[in-house]
């Protein structure tokens, strides 16, 4: 039923410390989540330990253009001479992975945990780069999952852990496992909308779909993120059966320009396919008339 979910920051749920910021939008695929063979997580890239030199302005609008190649480019050169530096190296690492270049940012997520190995985002890094990686071997997938588990009860403060679990189960079509870490993650962070999204979703594939429904209302009366906005127009094109409130929301986002392209894209299809149908309504009654 669908092939990503968003993961992004509906309100950031910053906890700082030392150098470190954490967030919500910890995964899968830049803003959105993957439930199909391509995953790409998405992690918070918003750490900059000084927004006035030349340097970290770079790297901000490097950020902003999600230009991951120059955010690596430039923390290889300031690692040259600032080489045990953790913003930098946490910075790297990210950026690495999410060139899918799981090898490299496993890495350097290692040279990071020299330096703090309390990390929880460099050993998540290394969990999720088994995972994702194309050659890896179930047992290493099983393994990986474990120490996500891990990671995301020991450390009650991170959101990223307990998101890569949801996402992962529902690529693997466990639903009521996935729907067990949303429920935690509403628990540690009730503005996380992401959880809720996806918790709707695992309502949806259940069959629970007059409860993903109210749920969908509820998000969408909290926020005003798009991925809400495409499945309250989906469950009401599929289960309250009124193709206009489905229309009207699609088209709402489709008016939006700045809107993720993939999802727009989505909101087209179902568009196409709610106006085949009106039409088709219109010809059957045209026909009994």
């Amino acid at each position: 039923m669908l092939s990503r979910i968003v993961l992004f920051v509906l309100s950031s749920v910053v906890l700082s410390c030392a150098h470190k910021i954490v967030d919500t939008r910890v995964i899968v695929g830049k803003r959105y989540v993957g439930t199909g063979k391509n995953m790409l997580p998405e992690l918070d890239l918003k750490l900059l330990p000084d927004t006035s030199s030349e340097l970290w302005k770079s790297v901000n609008t490097a950020i902003l253009q999600k230009n991951y190649k120059k955010i690596e480019d430039d923390m290889r050169k300031f690692l040259r001479t600032s080489p045990a530096h953790p913003v930098a190296l946490s910075l790297l690492v990210k950026a690495l992975f999410l060139q899918k270049k799981y090898k490299l940012a496993s890495y350097y997520a290692d040279l990071l945990l020299t330096i703090n190995n309390n990390d929880t985002d460099a050993h998540m890094i290394k969990a999720l780069g088994a995972i994702f990686a194309p050659n890896s071997y179930h047992y290493q997938q099983h393994a990986a999952q474990l120490r996500l588990a891990a990671l995301f009860a020991e450390n009650k403060t991170h959101i990223a852990s307990g998101l890569n679990l949801g996402i992962w189960m529902m690529k693997k079509g466990n639903c009521s496992k996935a729907m067990q870490y949303f429920a935690q993650i509403v628990k540690r962070c009730p503005k996380c909308g992401i959880a809720r999204v996806g918790f709707a979703i695992c309502l949806l594939r259940s069959g629970n779909f007059n409860r993903a429904h109210g749920l969908l209302l509820d998000i969408n009366d909290d926020t005003e993120d798009t991925l809400a906005k495409y499945y309250l127009a989906f469950s009401y094109f599929k289960i309250k059966r009124n193709l206009v409130k489905a229309r009207n929301i699609l088209k709402n986002i489709l008016n939006d320009k700045d809107q993720d392209g993939y999802i727009r894209n989505k909101a087209r299809s179902l568009l196409v396919l709610i106006q085949d149908q009106s039409v088709a309504r219109r010809n059957s009654s045209a026909a009994a008339q």
